[in-house]
């Protein structure tokens, strides 16, 4: 055993032997000069970090600050736009209101004019009621005076038993008032009778007269009535044709309706008949047993 083991073994020397070695002047100068080091480098890194805050947040509040400018200009055009889309659509629904004021008006002021115009209509045809238009009479047949000739010619063509072989005539007049060159056909002559009941007779004398000539001219006797209404009875043409073919009896009554008598039967159509299976008046042509072209077979 050597003498540092046995001086070892006592208490107070393991104590002296546990304590660590004393540095040195020259370690305690490096370990200073160390922490010198590390102390300067956090402040160097601290004041760094503080520049590159202020930078950033100086940097950030003039986004921030532009974002913010931004955002309430549109949110200010927002409300500028909501109110100017509150008042588009008062407005709208304003221009509805009237609009469906306006139309209620308009359907009125159209119901209005459109009995209106059928009171005119009736009224213009009943200033009609008593004049006869003929048709294809040859031009200067009536001569200078006019009313004398009609007065007297009338009643004698159509064989017609009146007081004195005349009746009464108000006016008569050609239409148009000019004859053109080019015409191929006679002007339509307007009879104004002064009485209805002279006019019915003459239009049931013709009737009975059936075909009535002059200077190998056929002359033709009709009622006179408005253009529309005109138009409205000359639809039926065709159909009257056809029963007339067929020997049918038939009379066009006021304004423009078509009675049709057949088999101890009327019917009565206010619109032209339709010339189809089914209908009543191809029942009637099929009662006669006759077929035309254009309608089926039974």
């Amino acid at each position: 055993m050597s003498l540092r083991e046995i001086w070892a073994k006592t208490a107070e020397n393991k104590r002296v032997l546990r304590q660590k070695p004393r540095k040195t002047q020259t370690e305690a100068e490096e370990q200073g000069l160390n922490n010198m080091a590390e102390s300067d480098i956090e402040h160097l890194v601290m004041k760094i970090s503080d520049r590159l805050y202020a930078k950033l947040s100086a940097s950030m509040d003039t986004k921030l600050d532009q974002i913010v400018k931004s955002v309430s200009a549109v949110c200010e055009n927002v409300k500028v736009l909501e109110r100017r889309m509150e008042n588009v659509e008062q407005r709208i629904s304003d221009t509805e209101d009237s609009a469906t004021q306006l139309l209620a008006r308009l359907e009125g002021a159209e119901t209005r004019l459109n009995e209106a115009l059928a009171r005119l209509e009736d009224q213009e045809n009943r200033s009609r009621r008593n004049n006869i238009e003929i048709i294809n009479l040859p031009e200067r047949t009536e001569g200078d005076n006019t009313k004398e000739f009609f007065e007297t010619w009338i009643p004698k063509v159509l064989n017609m038993k009146v007081k004195k072989d005349r009746i009464k005539v108000d006016r008569c007049h050609r239409s148009p008032g000019q004859l053109r060159p080019d015409a191929t056909r006679p002007r339509a002559v307007y009879v104004r009778l002064h009485h209805y009941e002279d006019k019915q007779l003459i239009m049931q004398s013709a009737r009975n007269r059936g075909e009535i000539s002059l200077g190998g001219s056929r002359i033709h006797l009709f009622e006179d009535f408005s253009p529309a209404l005109e138009k409205e009875r000359r639809d039926f043409t065709e159909v009257k044709k056809t029963l007339r073919s067929l020997g049918i009896p038939y009379r066009m009554l006021f304004p423009a309706v078509l009675r049709v008598n057949h088999k101890e039967k009327v019917h009565v159509f206010k619109k032209p008949p339709p010339q189809q299976r089914g209908g009543v008046f191809h029942h009637i042509l099929l009662l006669t047993k006759i077929t035309r072209k254009g309608w089926k077979k039974s």
